[in-house]
């Protein structure tokens, strides 16, 4: 059993790597712009776990012994939530945080670009 050791040593060395700042291969994965997005989904995924955690639990109604079938409940309401996420995310979190990004933005920009031509 040597999976503790293992995973006790990658972590060691990843907390070495980033204490003196060793750019790395593990640098280029923790910095890639994609998991943007991925953060993105996870909070509205947050969000909407209970809503549909509580729709399918609260439809069964008989106690449940440790099977199989719990573990299949569980990762349908892993796949429906992460599902849900990304429909929110693409739909309202996504465009909602454009706009406001629009509406923030500071007009100095754009006069500081029109006085440099």
């Amino acid at each position: 059993m040597l999976l503790r050791p293992l995973f006790a040593a990658m972590c060691a060395a990843a907390i070495v790597g980033f204490v003196f700042k060793i750019e790395n291969f593990y640098r280029a994965i923790l910095e890639w712009d994609g998991w943007i997005w991925v953060a993105h989904v996870a909070y509205t995924t947050y969000i909407t776990q209970f809503t549909v955690m509580g729709l399918i639990v609260n439809n069964t109604k008989t106690l449940n012994v440790f099977s199989k079938y719990i573990l299949v409940q569980a990762g349908g309401i892993t796949i429906v939530t992460f599902a849900v996420g990304v429909i929110v995310w693409l739909l309202i979190d996504g465009p909602f945080s454009n706009i406001v990004k629009i509406c923030m933005e500071t007009p100095t920009t754009n006069k500081q670009s029109a006085k440099l031509k």
